[in-house]
């Protein structure tokens, strides 16, 4: 028999600093707890050792972290920018823990009400937790010129409590340009565009 908990939480609130300057702010929150409970009575025919009885706990909690900000800068009609700075951090948990035991004689009492009736000296008692964490630092920048083109410029830097000790970070650059082409005087002239929103 397993039983398992989990409780999801999100909050999001914005924040307008200025005129094209925003923050935003992301918190959540993953939880989870779950037992698995499992008995053999000991009149089973493969039981070598009477009935068996063990409890094993998971507890699994992950929380996030998120900060952005943005500015909208509008040179002229022609030159438009975006920038994005942002910082993410998640913390990652999971902790076991649990408990079996054998030599359950009698097969009247469930033997997970009354460990103490299984050899109890003998118990076998485990635990162990892991914790991870995440760090992410970004940035990007979109650059539009007369509406027709775009580059955009980004980079982060990830890091990991999993990665070496010198080695705690990987930095990410890339690019991309784009050309919106039904902006382009000749190919409205050949009615394209007009022809796809028609579609």
């Amino acid at each position: 028999n397993t039983q398992t908990n989990r409780i999801l939480a999100n909050v999001s609130a914005g924040l307008n600093i200025y005129k094209g300057l925003n923050y935003k702010l992301n918190v959540s929150t993953d939880q989870t707890r779950a037992t698995r409970k499992v008995t053999q009575d000991a009149q089973l025919s493969y039981m070598t050792d009477k009935g068996t009885a063990a409890i094993n706990n998971v507890e699994l909690g992950s929380s996030m972290i998120e900060n952005y900000l943005t500015y909208d800068l509008n040179l002229n009609e022609t030159n438009r920018f975006n920038f994005l700075a942002g910082h993410s951090y998640q913390k990652f948990r999971i902790y076991t823990y649990g408990l079996s035991a054998t030599g359950f004689a009698s097969g009247d009492v469930d033997n997970l009400n009354d460990l103490s009736l299984g050899k109890y000296t003998q118990a076998t008692i485990s635990s162990d937790v892991t914790v991870n964490e995440l760090q992410s630092f970004f940035g990007r920048v979109n650059y539009t010129l007369m509406d027709k083109y775009l580059v955009t410029v980004n980079f982060r830097a990830d890091g990991s409590t999993k990665f070496g000790k010198n080695n705690k970070y990987g930095y990410f650059p890339s690019t991309a340009l784009a050309w919106s082409m039904n902006e382009e005087g000749f190919i409205k002239s050949i009615g394209i565009s007009n022809y796809q929103e028609s579609q």
